[in-house]
C-alpha cells in the first residue's frame, strides 16, 4: 500500500511487529503533536492501516495542556494537563472494505481523529 512516496507495509513494519508481538503503541494519526486547536485538522493512514494489518484495537486518546510543556514545567506543575481515553475501536468500526486502498486506510484515520476530537 503506497501513499504519496511512503509505503505502509515497508514504512511502519517496525511498528506492526510491535504490535503483533502483542505490545502497545502510541501513534498520532495527524503525523505529530499540534496544538488543541489544530487537533483533527490532519489524519494520516498509518493508524487505518496498522489496525487493518495486525487486527489490533485503536484507543482514541485526547491529550490537553501537554503542548509546549517543558520538563521543568511538568517538574514544578506549571501546565494543567489532562488524559481522556475513549471506547476501543477495530479498523472494521471505522472502514466496512474487504481489500482497502490508501483512501480507505486515511479514512479510517480520520474517523480516529474525529473521536480524538470530540473527548474533552
Amino acid at each position: 500500500m503506497a501513499s504519496g512516496e511512503h509505503n505502509y507495509a515497508i514504512s511502519l513494519a517496525l511498528h506492526a511487529q510491535i504490535l503483533n508481538d502483542g505490545h502497545s503503541l502510541c501513534m498520532f494519526p495527524d503525523g505529530k503533536r499540534l496544538p488543541e486547536s489544530e487537533i483533527g485538522t490532519i489524519a494520516h493512514g498509518g493508524v487505518g492501516y496498522l489496525a487493518w494489518q495486525t487486527k489490533s484495537v485503536i484507543v482514541p486518546v485526547r491529550i490537553n495542556g501537554a503542548y509546549r510543556t517543558s520538563m521543568t514545567d511538568f517538574i514544578f506543575r506549571r501546565h494543567k494537563v489532562s488524559v481522556t481515553f475513549g471506547e476501543p475501536l477495530r479498523f472494521e468500526d471505522l472502514a466496512s472494505v474487504e481489500n482497502p486502498s490508501v483512501n480507505d486506510f486515511q479514512t479510517a484515520s480520520g474517523a480516529v481523529m474525529r473521536k480524538i476530537v470530540g473527548l474533552l
